[in-house]
């Protein structure tokens, strides 16, 4: 079984190109941890936590829905 192996500067480089899309779209957290910061905004008082999102992953908006279901309704505004 052949394993694909990439060098530093190659994965480097993906990492950033993927940064910079997320930045373009209008987001301050990368893709990866918008579901992250969203359960940890419902954790928060109310009116503490400001977040900015790109385009939201699919993985974000089961997550969403999810949060909908557990609580009823979002404890924040979208």
């Amino acid at each position: 079984m052949l394993c694909h192996v990439q060098v530093p500067e190659d994965v480097g480089a993906q990492a950033a190109k993927m940064l910079l899309e997320d930045v373009a779209n209008g987001g301050c957290v990368d893709s990866a941890n918008q579901g992250l910061m969203l359960t940890l905004a419902v954790l928060c008082p109310e009116d503490v936590s400001r977040i900015r999102l790109g385009r939201l992953t699919p993985s974000t908006v089961k997550l969403l829905r999810l949060l909908r279901d557990m609580f009823g309704t979002f404890p924040f505004s979208l």
